[in-house]
């Protein structure tokens, strides 16, 4: 048989990563700028329609930042932002990624982690880190540690990707070496 790859869009930089709302009418892609410099080295974050391809609204994240991880839940995208020493977790609005948290209350207040995030879990209201030797979940609200895991082999595999809001609330954690099922701490699951 023959398959093809139609183009739906193109970018200016490289896409990174990619969430995709349930209807399957938009998705949210990360885009870095490589070897660019000051303000053009700013990555972005864009909404595709995946009907007619075209960009519908894109952000600006600060130079140096990096989107880590991307997820949509209902109407909000959920956005782990780092800088090599800390990562937060942003909200946006789909789908012209209107901030989250703008009234009074100050800015999108933004979620601290301290270290990369590998996974956001909207539907749990927790965000998956990686330790030297653990996994953490964290709330998304609070940024503190609720539970840690640690991936069982000597020595523990580096895991590079946690996948959630899949059927059944399983949650796969991807490894140099292939993929696996992460057992879910019991407090890291409502």
């Amino acid at each position: 048989g023959h398959s093809s790859l139609r183009s739906l869009t193109t970018f200016s930089g490289v896409v990174q990563h990619l969430a995709v709302s349930s209807d399957g009418t938009v998705a949210v892609v990360g885009v870095i700028q490589p070897g660019a410099v000051g303000a053009a080295a700013a990555p972005e974050l864009e909404t595709v329609d995946l009907q007619t391809g075209a960009i519908v609204a894109s952000v600006s994240l600060r130079p140096g930042s990096d989107p880590q991880s991307l997820a949509v839940s209902g109407t909000t995208v959920w956005a782990s932002v780092g800088n090599g020493l800390e990562t937060d977790v942003v909200r946006y609005v789909l789908p012209f990624l209107r901030p989250l948290g703008t009234s009074a209350s100050g800015g999108n207040a933004g979620v601290p982690t301290t270290l990369e995030t590998l996974g956001l879990d909207p539907g749990r209201d927790v965000v998956w880190v990686r330790g030297l030797t653990v996994l953490d979940c964290a709330s998304v609200t609070t940024g503190r540690v609720i539970a840690s895991t640690s991936p069982s082999g000597s020595p523990p595999p580096y895991v590079s990707q946690i996948v959630s809001g899949l059927a059944a609330g399983t949650v796969l954690a991807v490894t140099a070496a292939g993929l696996g099922r992460l057992e879910v701490p019991a407090a890291c699951r409502s």
